[in-house]
């Protein structure tokens, strides 16, 4: 399960990436071209990184969640918790990190479901084991890419 976890993240950070820096605002963009995949991107056009990902098939309600640090404790099959935080509302998710091609990330397998939606479209802050790693602020788009996830990826 877990070469899943990570091929499905890294698969997503490769078809994603050359597109980010050029025509994708900050913030959730949702790529769909390689259905029944669906990847849900946070991308930073000021690093050219995705931040954080969430992939999912069709008609399924898993979903994986990736993290990308860029501080921090970065050790190999280090486990934490990952929490996506808006005053009290909380989706925690068991991740692991590792290093794929050049990157640290944490990833971790979830349910879609409307809270977590509802986290993705108002913004969040992110925290690996209780330290607090970057706040993700939606734009304008957000809500449409978020929306079109969670409906695809309801089970």
């Amino acid at each position: 399960m877990k070469a899943v976890l990570s091929s499905l993240v890294m698969l997503a950070v490769a078809s994603s990436a050359a597109v980010a820096q050029s025509v994708i605002p900050k913030g959730w963009f949702l790529h769909d071209d390689l259905s029944p995949t669906l990847t849900l991107a946070y991308y930073d056009p000021a690093s050219g990184d995705v931040d954080v990902s969430l992939n999912c098939t069709a008609g399924y309600s898993d979903v994986v969640v990736a993290f990308y640090p860029k501080s921090g404790d970065m050790s190999e099959g280090r486990s934490a918790k990952l929490e996506l935080r808006n005053g009290d509302a909380t989706h925690s998710i068991d991740a692991t990190g590792k290093t794929y091609n050049g990157r640290y990330v944490f990833d971790g397998l979830t349910t879609m479901e409307p809270a977590l939606g509802k986290l993705l479209v108002g913004g969040f802050t992110i925290l690996v084991g209780g330290e607090e790693m970057g706040t993700y602020t939606p734009n304008e788009y957000d809500g449409a890419h978020v929306r079109k996830l969670a409906e695809a990826c309801n089970g």
